[in-house]
């Protein structure tokens, strides 16, 4: 199991002058604008996961149409004018600011791997329950057990959980989600099989109840597309 601290996911959700297809084009142009900042040097990695359609029985959020992830090594400070340029740049791409959907992580990767498309989960904790005591069972506990379910491995390919933190970066978020669990599957087929036994088995259900608040949940169905990667460039 690997960890970063730096790690930041946001919910993206269209204009509405685009329809799914426009936005995701002007999303592309949004990163291309954004790789071109001072700032971006401090970024690893930088992926925009497209909304897809999910397979036949899961049920999916409609609110949005992406999902935004930058992996820092260097959280450098935005410059006043690239501030102000990207601000104006995701007025055009998305419904309002991106500040309020803006989720920040520490990652661990339970199961090293990725595929062709990615559930991003967005998870809140259980009422009553102290967010290090739910980081530890659902990283201690829950994660281990899910991934030790022999029904389970031939589906997913890989499996990662990132624990909400507050940092600067989240000031004026709306986002009150405590993690978000990234499950990568080789296809679509393989999605639906795992979400579908998963369900079967009842000791996942029962923990979960322990430490999750399960009608708050945001299930997305995506598919990532990586538009920067430091360790892929270098190799």
């Amino acid at each position: 199991m690997t960890a970063a601290a730096n790690k930041l996911i946001y919910l993206a959700k269209r204009n509405p002058k685009f329809n799914h297809e426009q936005f995701l084009r002007r999303w592309r142009q949004h990163g291309a604008l954004a790789m071109q900042q001072s700032f971006f040097s401090g970024l690893s990695r930088y992926a925009q996961c497209d909304a897809v359609k999910p397979p036949a029985g899961l049920n999916t959020s409609a609110d949005y149409d992406g999902v935004g992830l930058c992996w820092f090594r260097d959280l450098k400070p935005f410059p006043p004018e690239e501030a102000e340029r990207m601000r104006a740049d995701e007025l055009e791409t998305f419904s309002e600011y991106v500040r309020p959907f803006v989720v920040m992580c520490e990652e661990s990767v339970l199961k090293p791997g990725r595929g062709f498309v990615k559930a991003s989960v967005f998870i809140v904790r259980k009422p009553g329950t102290a967010p290090e005591a739910f980081a530890r069972h659902w990283r201690e506990v829950h994660g281990p057990m899910m991934l030790a379910q022999e029904t389970l491995k031939p589906w997913l390919a890989g499996y990662i959980q990132n624990r909400a933190v507050v940092t600067d970066r989240t000031k004026g978020s709306r986002m009150e989600y405590d993690g978000v669990a990234e499950f990568h599957f080789a296809s679509l087929e393989h999605m639906g099989r795992f979400f579908t036994e998963s369900a079967k088995i009842e000791a996942l259900g029962r923990d979960s109840e322990q430490f999750l608040d399960r009608g708050r949940t945001l299930f997305m169905c995506t598919n990532e597309v990586v538009l920067y990667d430091a360790a892929e460039l270098a190799a």
